[in-house]
């Protein structure tokens, strides 16, 4: 049986491999490179292959399988997610549909004459905002478990709920009656995880994994409901299980090169003319006023100034869902095909503007600081107030393997003597159940050392074990900033990184592989050695 792969698949291939490293290497995230190459090999007349396709799609599936393992039913509850999401999506539609209106009695390119009806899905297409960028974002950052990285998400799910709702409805069939059996799907929760567990930890649970995904993709399907919501379904059954983390960090190499396929996809639509071109560059403009409102809307429900930014930041962009919304509507012939083409065009380009943006948002927060904290609010959430310090001399950021055993080091000799912090509310949840003085708090968050008074005097050792080199540098610099002198210790598994790591203020660097490898070498040599 021969591959269904085009001839033009490695072309397709290479060629984003080039724009990506060209992205990177001016300081842009590589997606923006690819979605470069999509366009510029539309613009060439060639047309994805099954490969790509095939890829695009099950990155996405992949994708909302992960962002479910993270997600809790009680956080999508709150107010600072269900409110803001319903409140923004609200205006957001209103003001779009004035805004479009207003330039269709202008005369300006595709706005002219256009109906109430066009410029409505207009403007409920740009309401959302993408959940493929902002999880590729956070997920570079190591931030998705972070305070702000669990509000975008949670609001971005949401709106796939309404998205959902739409689908069924403009395809004017409603879902099977067998759709109601799938609330039985939480008798499964505790089967799955027992199964997961029994998976182990090689390629039996990265093939549990993908079988997970794709069967919720096909079960939801099969009743007349949005396959990607039966991903993002079959994630959440699994989320705060005891292999949640794990599957997700298996499945999250295949997860972001599958979704290169997406990004390249978006360049497919066509190629703008000058009339598309301006409707784009205009339908951009719109997006100031939209990122302005996660602000404004995040400050309103009581959020600190630094976990608004960076959930604004986030959420600053348009969605994918707005090329499915102009596909649905043109087929049904409510829009015209340049419609089409000018929102994947004014898509692609709201993530070349927000990528920058987003991947800067701690050095632009750090900037921008004394502004932004005007806009707070003077109630404050349980999670702002301050925070005491005891008898603590040590403060352990990243509660994972090598953070734990820190931690359980110094714990030993003194349990007072030392403090955990992990961005992870599951993380911290275990260890507080081990009785483990183990807090949620982010050491990029400046906010977070404004809440723990005393640190710079009392605090002798702060240790950054965090596996994300960008996070534990940025951590350096704004702790260095903040005015400790005292020593950091990090965590590295590279020796560029170690440079890095030092040329930034770093006391102590421990390279996570060559301190196994010495670790096992002391006890070879103790083995080795004859008893005297």
């Amino acid at each position: 049986m021969q591959p269904s792969f085009s001839v033009t698949d490695p072309l397709w291939l290479i060629i984003a491999f080039g724009l990506g490293f060209g992205a990177r290497a001016i300081g842009l995230p590589p997606m923006v490179g690819y979605l470069l190459a999509g366009f510029a090999l539309a613009g060439f007349g060639m047309q994805s292959g099954p490969l790509l396709e095939g890829l695009a799609n099950l990155g996405i599936t992949l994708m909302l399988f992960t962002i479910g393992l993270k997600i809790s039913l009680k956080t999508l509850r709150s107010p600072q997610i269900l409110g803001v999401a319903t409140a923004h999506m609200t205006i957001t539609f209103v003001v779009a549909s004035l805004f479009v209106m207003g330039l269709g009695v202008l005369g300006l390119a595709l706005f002219d004459g256009i109906s109430w009806q066009t410029a409505a899905l207009v403007a409920f297409a740009l309401s959302f905002s993408s959940t493929v960028f902002a999880v590729k974002v956070l997920d570079e950052k190591g931030e998705i478990a972070s305070r702000h990285g669990r509000i975008a998400i949670g609001i971005l799910v949401i709106q796939d709920i309404i998205a959902v709702i739409f689908m069924a409805a403009s395809e004017g069939a409603m879902p099977s009656i067998f759709a109601l059996g799938l609330f039985a799907l939480i008798f499964v929760r505790g089967p799955l995880d027992r199964l997961a567990n029994k998976a182990g930890h090689g390629e039996l649970l990265l093939l549990f994994g993908f079988g997970m995904a794709i069967t919720g993709y096909a079960l939801f399907s099969a009743v007349g409901l949005k396959g990607d919501l039966g991903a993002l379904i079959f994630g959440m059954l699994l989320a705060g299980s005891s292999k949640a983390d794990e599957l997700n960090k298996a499945l999250g190499v295949f997860k972001d090169v599958f979704l290169i396929g997406f990004f390249l996809s978006i360049g497919q639509y066509g190629l703008p003319d000058a009339t598309v071109g301006i409707t784009a560059l205009v339908l951009l403009v719109f997006l100031v006023t939209k990122t302005s409102l996660w602000m404004v809307l995040f400050s309103t429900f009581h959020l600190r100034s630094r976990v608004s930014f960076l959930s604004t930041l986030t959420l600053g962009n348009y969605s994918e869902f707005a090329l499915i919304v102009a596909a649905v509507a043109f087929d049904a012939g409510w829009i015209n095909a340049e419609w089409l083409v000018a929102l994947a065009v004014v898509v692609a380009l709201s993530f070349c503007v927000s990528a920058p943006l987003s991947s800067n948002a701690n050095t632009l927060f750090a900037r921008w600081r004394p502004k932004l904290q005007k806009l707070e609010s003077h109630r404050y959430l349980e999670e702002d107030q301050p925070i005491p310090l005891g008898d603590a001399r040590v403060l352990i950021f990243g509660m994972g393997r090598v953070g734990s055993a820190a931690f359980l080091n110094v714990a030993g000799d003194d349990p007072n003597s030392v403090i955990g912090f992990d961005i992870d509310n599951t993380v911290v949840d275990k260890h507080y159940d081990l009785g483990r003085h183990v807090l949620r708090g982010d050491a990029n968050n400046p906010e977070l050392w404004a809440k723990l008074k005393g640190f710079k005097t009392n605090i002798g050792l702060i240790v950054l074990a965090t596996p994300h080199q960008q996070s534990n540098l940025s951590a350096i610099a704004l702790l260095r900033g903040e005015g400790y002198r005292k020593k950091i210790a990090t965590i590295a598994f590279y020796p560029d990184d170690e440079m890095e790591l030092y040329a930034a203020g770093a006391d102590s660097v421990y390279n996570v592989y060559q301190e196994a490898g010495d670790g096992i070498a002391q006890e070879i040599g103790g083995i080795l050695r004859p008893a005297a």
